[in-house]
């Protein structure tokens, strides 16, 4: 068996090389480092082809891996500059969003912590990675929402509309859920009331 080249390296300088070029042509959003950080288990994902494609006896499945692995730099880079970076701290945190309509909305990675959604329209929305510790949501409409990985400790959920919506990995310790039928959403590994 002959060993091949490892493609790591130069994937990883092409990705960087490509965002430090549209950062310097001002083309980059602001909080897009922040994104892109959270990809960094793309780098195992490209370790582990590496090792693939270097102890692969075919030449084919070489060329496979390599282009895989081009197209997952590629994938990563696009994603990171179009992914919804969420609403800045400064926007949400300790703002009144009561009775607002954020039918549809998503956000990743972002600190929802003591914002003021009471009365608002969520159905629909996806929230990943979000800190919603002592979050007021009193009375808001989550119909059909996904929370994942979710902090909703100490928050007050009364009277929320979570029918169809889908909490997985949500943490709701001491929240107050009185006159919300939590069981009309599916919670999956949910730890809390």
């Amino acid at each position: 068996m002959n060993q091949r080249t490892g493609i790591l390296g130069p994937l990883i300088l092409v990705m960087i090389g490509l965002l430090l070029l549209l950062n310097n042509l001002g083309m980059l959003p602001l909080g897009l480092w922040g994104t892109v950080w959270r990809f960094w288990p793309v780098i195992l994902i490209l370790i582990g082809l590496d090792v693939l494609a270097t102890h692969s006896d075919s030449k084919s499945r070489y060329i496979l891996f390599v282009l895989l692995g081009i197209v997952i730099v590629i994938g990563v880079t696009a994603i990171a500059y179009s992914w919804p970076v969420g609403y800045q701290a400064e926007d949400l945190n300790d703002k009144d969003m009561s009775g607002a309509d954020h039918h549809g909305m998503v956000r990743v990675f972002v600190d929802l912590s003591d914002a003021n959604f009471s009365g608002a329209r969520m159905e629909d929305s996806r929230l990943i990675f979000a800190d919603m510790n002592r979050a007021n949501l009193e009375g808001a409409d989550l119909e059909g929402a996904v929370l994942v990985f979710v902090d909703l400790s100490n928050a007050n959920l009364k009277n929320m509309d979570v029918r169809g919506a889908k909490f997985i990995f949500v943490e709701m310790g001491n929240a107050e859920l009185e006159g919300t039928d939590i069981q009309t959403a599916d919670l999956i590994f949910t730890a809390g009331n």
